[in-house]
């Protein structure tokens, strides 16, 4: 019991230093991820994570909680897949309750075009021991009879990337410059303007993903249930809410302002599988931003710019992600050398043709 009472040692603002050996743009999971990794993996403790707002205000704060492995890709599955593994053990190594559980997924497919890509979906992930497997309406019943089976920017803090002929040199900050020996970009929904601080462009989109959450309702939802065909998946949390997500709209915005048509809407396609939803009150509701890659995974690497590396077009995947990137990205930038698990997220992967495309997992969560 003592462990639930000592005293902990909480984040502080504090003024920057001249100079460190690394510089971290972004406070959201990804950033931190690596700054603990970089620490406690590679004795690399001269670390700063620059945040414009708070920590995790962007994307990390405004995610769903739903983490899988379940990916469409032979490199996208063994990445999650390990980053799970972290997931499950996480709050043993941080001796910190991340409050992280294991519920299941049911995946609904409402035409027979879309089930034959969760056959071949659930083969791959059973080929890299993801565990997943093609059930029956029956089976469905069984395990969640609640299914209805019958129908269907401003940058306070980063004013620029220092560079010269030799690489990235450091940040331009409003309190000054920083020189660092490697900075990484890990901001969500505003990677392209960060990378082109450095002169590169990104074949990256930004787009808002929405989300709503009901009042606690008794706890009838066990795991997540959602349909590729309606655009919609549903959890609950330890308290009772009820989170509801939908797809990536389709526009270009830096707005994380949520709207009515996509709650009425969202609402409308969870009472489709889960009817007993029409009896839930919608609490709130909100955007996020995601950075969107041609082929919807993500980039992972050293930039054309030595020494300035990015962690971007994380989409709807970053937060799942986020332990096997941030041990992976601390390796790259500790040692020079790139993890196997990274290698086909390269930044320059475009250019040499060489994408990974898995945009069937990535529409939603």
């Amino acid at each position: 019991m003592t462990g639930l009472f000592r005293r902990r040692v909480f984040l502080r603002q504090a003024e920057p230093k001249g100079r460190y050996d690394v510089v971290i743009i972004g406070g959201g999971v990804n950033g931190l991820s690596l700054a603990y990794n970089l620490a406690a993996r590679h004795g690399i403790r001269d670390v700063a994570v620059f945040e414009a707002g708070y920590i995790g205000a962007g994307a990390s704060g405004r995610n769903t909680q739903v983490v899988r492995a379940n990916y469409n890709t032979p490199e996208n599955v063994p990445l999650y897949k390990a980053s799970l593994g972290i997931w499950r053990t996480l709050s043993q190594e941080l001796d910190f309750n991340i409050q992280f559980s294991t519920q299941g997924e049911l995946d609904l497919c409402h035409t027979t075009d879309s089930l034959e890509v969760e056959r071949d979906k659930s083969l791959l992930n059973q080929a890299y021991g993801v565990q997943t497997e093609v059930v029956t309406p029956e089976e469905i019943a069984r395990i969640n009879p609640l299914v209805d089976l019958t129908g269907g920017g401003s940058f306070p803090v980063l004013t620029g990337i220092r560079a010269d002929g030799d690489g990235c040199t450091g940040i331009m900050t409003a309190a000054g410059p920083i020189e660092a020996g490697a900075v990484i970009s890990a901001v969500a929904g505003w990677t392209s303007i960060v990378a082109g601080m450095a002169g590169l462009k990104l074949p990256i989109s930004t787009h808002p993903l929405q989300a709503f959450v009901t009042e606690p309702y008794r706890h009838d939802l066990d795991g997540l249930v959602s349909s590729m065909d309606l655009y919609v998946y549903i959890s609950q949390t330890a308290r009772g809410e009820l989170l509801v997500g939908a797809e990536i709209l389709p526009y270009n915005t830096y707005s994380t302002r949520s709207t009515f048509d996509f709650l009425s809407e969202a609402a409308k396609r969870s009472i489709q599988i889960l009817p007993f939803m029409a009896r839930a009150r919608a609490m709130r509701q909100w955007a996020g931003l995601c950075d969107m890659t041609p082929d919807s995974s993500p980039i992972l690497g050293e930039t054309e710019v030595p020494r300035f590396f990015l962690m971007a077009g994380m989409g709807t995947w970053g937060f799942k992600g986020s332990p096997i990137f941030g041990r992976t990205m601390a390796e790259l930038v500790a040692t020079g050398r790139t993890p196997e698990l990274l290698a086909p997220f390269a930044p320059d992967r475009f250019e040499r043709d060489r994408m990974v495309p898995d945009a069937a997992s990535a529409g939603t969560h």
